[in-house]
């Protein structure tokens, strides 16, 4: 309104110049860009980050950092030590992938007591792609129903790690609604108090959860069962050994892995890989009673493994089918009236007296 002369002065300069002033790719998220599975942010050249303040620093985040070489060596020891590393990091590979090969968000849930380097995990699958300090690409549980969904659309296909699920766990009284929400993979439609609708927040990403307690419950529907593959840490379970050394070294030595899976992703034949995908599903199915959702989560991750280990573990051998079928949940498990019939003979079993 003070400079309404200056600003219309200035809109007819850059009308009339638009070859003299220089362009530049911008983009207001990460993930995959335009067409053809050909370009992700950050790793598509000259591209500026042009969104929201409150992110720049996660978008930021997602850098090169460090001594590559050291991170590959010490990863490589932990993956070769643990099945179940081996699984959280190849959930972290298999996130770019799932809006490729047409797959669901799914939730991996890491839980049990303390002391197991389940945080310390989630840290390496995150330093995969960049900082896995807190506040860069890692949260906590304690934040709304709506941040979730906006960081979720922020990273769209880069995996989401929050930690502590047992602090929250009283406020919201259960996660069963958060994880539906997340794994749904759009946001709620919201109106303008000047009419029309506000642009739909959508992601299509990994979520990589830890906790001392189990996401759902007894009750949990069918749903969230499928969506989620929950893995409980045993008395003496060890994901990370030394975990305080490990943390320090994936917060100074990160992001390294990220751009070279990326770049091997895209050299490859798309149609190929969701070829494979689907034959790594079939393979699930046949070894297993489980249902096609948890096939697809499984599937994604085991393919994520093979390319991890042609791109970022020349040399190691994937993990095979056998070794990732005691984390997948059986049909009768997921389904809600199974589980019903199968709480009430418990019941009647307990109580024989009456």
């Amino acid at each position: 309104e003070t400079a309404r002369e200056l600003v219309k002065y200035i809109a007819e300069v850059v009308a009339l110049n638009p070859e003299a002033i220089p362009a530049r790719r911008s983009t207001d998220r990460l993930g995959w860009t335009g067409r053809g599975w050909r370009a992700f942010a950050p790793y598509c050249g000259e591209t500026v980050y042009d969104g929201d303040d409150s992110f720049r620093a996660v978008y930021a985040a997602v850098a090169e950092r460090g001594n590559y070489a050291l991170w590959v060596r010490t990863m490589r020891i932990l993956r070769g030590n643990s099945a179940l590393f081996r699984l959280v990091m190849a959930a972290s590979f298999a996130s770019p992938l799932l809006e490729p090969l047409n797959a669901l968000p799914f939730v991996m849930h890491l839980w049990g007591g303390t002391g197991a380097g389940k945080t310390v995990a989630g840290m390496c699958a995150v330093s995969i792609w960049g900082n896995p300090g807190k506040g860069k690409l890692m949260w906590t549980l304690d934040n709304t129903h709506n941040f979730f969904c906006q960081a979720a659309s922020f990273l769209r296909n880069l995996p989401f790690f929050a930690d502590e699920l047992q602090i929250v766990r009283d406020k919201w009284g259960g996660l069963d609604k958060l994880v539906m929400r997340l794994c749904e993979g759009i946001d709620r439609g919201r109106a303008k108090a000047a009419g029309g609708t506000q642009e739909t927040k959508q992601w299509c990403c990994a979520f990589l959860f830890t906790g001392e307690e189990p996401v759902s419950r007894t009750a949990s529907g069918g749903g969230v069962k499928n969506r989620l593959i929950e893995v409980q840490l045993r008395d003496g379970d060890v994901l990370v050994p030394e975990g305080n050394r490990v943390a320090a070294l994936v917060t100074a030595h990160y992001g390294g892995a990220g751009r070279r899976f990326i770049q091997g992703v895209r050299e490859k034949d798309m149609d190929a890989l969701c070829e494979r995908y689907r034959a790594l599903q079939r393979e699930i199915m046949a070894a297993k009673d489980t249902t096609d959702k948890q096939a697809c989560s499984m599937a994604a991750m085991l393919l994520a493994d093979e390319l991890a280990c042609e791109t970022v573990f020349q040399g190691d051998a994937p993990l095979t089918v056998a070794q990732v079928l005691p984390y997948l949940t059986n049909a009768r498990e997921v389904d809600a009236a199974g589980r019903a019939y199968d709480w009430a003979v418990s019941w009647i079993a307990r109580n024989p007296l009456r």
